[in-house]
Order: C-alpha cells, then sequence, then structure tokens
C-alpha cells in the first residue's frame, strides 16, 4: 500500500470514529459547532481520494482544481480551529447553508419560469390544434350531407359506376378528416398530460423552494447564529462590501489574507499557481514543442503535481484534525506509520 492509499483510508476511518461521537442538537443533528471541522475534513479527505482515481486514469488537468480546492479547504480548517472554534465553525455553517439556499432559489425561480413558458407554449399548440379540428369537423360533416346526397341522387343517374367513384370521393374525404381529427386528438392529449406533468414538476419546486425559505428563516432568526448575525451586522455598517464567513471578529477580506492569518503566506504562491489554471483560457497549454515538433503535453505530469500538492495538505489536515478532537493515540500511529514509508 502506498502512503497515499494509507492517509486516505486512514482518514475514512477516523471521520467514522469522531462522527460517532459528536453529541447531538435537540433535532438529533450533529453539533454545528463540534462538526464542522470534521467536515471540513471529510471534503479535504474526499478530494485526495477523487485525484487518486483521475491520476490512476490518466485525467490529468482536472485534477488540478481539485488540489486547490484541497489548498483553500485546509486552510479554512486551520483556520477554523486556530482558536474561537465553536463562532467560526458556526458562522462556516450559517454562510455555507444560507449561500447554497439563495443560490438554489435563484436556480429554482428559473426552473419554474423555463417550465411555465413551456406549459404556455403546449397551451397555445392545444388550441391551433382544436382549432383545426374544428374546421375538420365542419368539412367533415359537409362531406357527410354531400355523400349522402349523393346517394339519394344515386338512382337517377344512368352511369352507376361514375355515381359510386362520386360518392367514393365524398367518403375518401370524411376518412380523410377524420384521421386528422384523431391524430390532432392524439397530440393535444400528449400535450396535455406533458402540461400536467411540468406542473407536477413546478409543484415540486415550490414544495423545494418552501424548505429552503424555512431554511433562510431558521437562520435568521434561531439563537444559535445570533453572534453571527450580529457581526454582519457590525460590518454592513462599516460599509464592508465583501462579507465572508472568516471576515466575522477578524476583519480578513481575501483568502491571500486568511493564508498570512495562519501563517501560511509561503505557499499561497501555490494556490495562486492554481487558480489561474482553474479560471484561465488555457486550453492551448496543452501544446508544447518538441525537437521542432508542436506535441501534447503529458497530462500525467499534471496529475502528479496536482497528487503531490493534495497529498501533503491531507498530511497537514489529518495533524491538525487529531489534534483537534484530542486523538492522541491516532495521532501517534499516524506519525509513525508514515515515518515507516519513508525510512
Amino acid at each position: 500500500m502506498s502512503a497515499e492509499a494509507y492517509l486516505i483510508n486512514k482518514s475514512e476511518e477516523i471521520i467514522a470514529e469522531i462522527f460517532g461521537e459528536i453529541p447531538l442538537e435537540r433535532n438529533k443533528e450533529p453539533l454545528i459547532s463540534k462538526i464542522m471541522p470534521l467536515l471540513l475534513f471529510r471534503k479535504i479527505a474526499e478530494k485526495n481520494k477523487a485525484i487518486e482515481i483521475l491520476h490512476n486514469n490518466k485525467c490529468g488537468e482536472p485534477t488540478l482544481s481539485l488540489a486547490r480546492s484541497v489548498i483553500e479547504n485546509c486552510w479554512y480548517l486551520m483556520f477554523m480551529i486556530e482558536c474561537n472554534s465553536d463562532f467560526r465553525s458556526i458562522a462556516y455553517y450559517y454562510f455555507d447553508r444560507k449561500e447554497s439556499a439563495v443560490s438554489q432559489l435563484k436556480q429554482f425561480d428559473y426552473f419554474i419560469k423555463v417550465l411555465q413558458k413551456n406549459i404556455d407554449k403546449f397551451e397555445e399548440n392545444i388550441e391551433h390544434y382544436q382549432s383545426k379540428n374544428k374546421f375538420f369537423e365542419l368539412m367533415k360533416n359537409k362531406n357527410i350531407n354531400r355523400r349522402d346526397l349523393a346517394r339519394l341522387n344515386c338512382s337517377s343517374l344512368k352511369d352507376t359506376e361514375k355515381a359510386n367513384l362520386f360518392i367514393q370521393g365524398y367518403e375518401d374525404r370524411i376518412d380523410e378528416y377524420h384521421n386528422d381529427i384523431i391524430s390532432n386528438n392524439t397530440e393535444i392529449e400528449r400535450l396535455r398530460k406533458s402540461i400536467t406533468e411540468k406542473r407536477d414538476q413546478i409543484l415540486e419546486i415550490n414544495n423545494a423552494k418552501q424548505k429552503l425559505k424555512n431554511e433562510l428563516s431558521r437562520l435568521s432568526s434561531q439563537s444559535t447564529f445570533k453572534e453571527v448575525r450580529s457581526e454582519i451586522k457590525a460590518l454592513r455598517k462599516q460599509n464592508v462590501k465583501k462579507i465572508t464567513w472568516y471576515s466575522l471578529e477578524t476583519g480578513i477580506n481575501s483568502i491571500y489574507a486568511l493564508a498570512v492569518s495562519i501563517g501560511r503566506e509561503d505557499e499561497y504562491s501555490i494556490y495562486g499557481n492554481l487558480s489561474q489554471e482553474v479560471h484561465t483560457l488555457n486550453a492551448t497549454n496543452q501544446l508544447t514543442v518538441k525537437d521542432g515538433e508542436v506535441v501534447l503535453n503529458n497530462i500525467v505530469k499534471e496529475s502528479e503535481e496536482a497528487r503531490s500538492i493534495a497529498f501533503q495538505y491531507l498530511s497537514y489536515a489529518i495533524v491538525a484534525v487529531l489534534e483537534h478532537y484530542k486523538k492522541d493515540k491516532q495521532l501517534d500511529e499516524v506519525k509513525k506509520t508514515m515515518r515507516n514509508f519513508y525510512i
């Protein structure tokens, strides 16, 4: 087993053990102030696991964004448990839940708008088909009347064969209009079924929206978040434009400032380089010139770099989380095992 595999597997064991020891709220959910550091650590471990899978399947570039996320979450974890961890845990939870709810509400409003637009279009199509059916019904009845009249007059015609052909012409047009009506009714039924389905979807979305609104209401009223709300209000009075969970009580307004505050300023260049890879137009970076010939870059090299960075920060995080939750025995075991990998 590699050092990376060991640390990922050990992380999963540690997460399961600590989670089982987290005290519960009255609603049987884990205590926010105690669970958040563990959840951040879990994100770090899961992203390392994803990088391993991508690396083994020779997928390079996606691993870079994952490595960047590992660094960011590791800094969040270190900042959260550095001091006043209960408040910082609650602040993270508050911002995470609120931003998620607001974002989802916007998405749901957009989905409802699209669904309603489709419903309106389908209803217009139904009216169109119904209008056509009225015309087809009218023409069908006219041809029935003409056919019946032709039958009455058939006996007076000397050429019976010609008369039958004349009547058959009416019959054919009657069948044609009848089939058009059936076809349109089938389409109307399909559209009505689609409208019902989309209205059901809107109902489900509205139910989901109500849950999100209830969540926002809980965040804005529950006493657990009173201190967080007070801090946000104070920063707004100071005309602070960008307020994040780590801004509260600290005034920190950027990831760089966060890194500096936890003594990780020297590592910011790594994070910055990964951010550039994630956010810039860089598709052409996959090409390089070798011996006068344009060739594709080695994507495995990218995943190896991301894997190395992510593993390093998983090592930092596992030590930090074991110290925070006072798991001295497991910490000694991890340190001893990791030393053996490099002897």
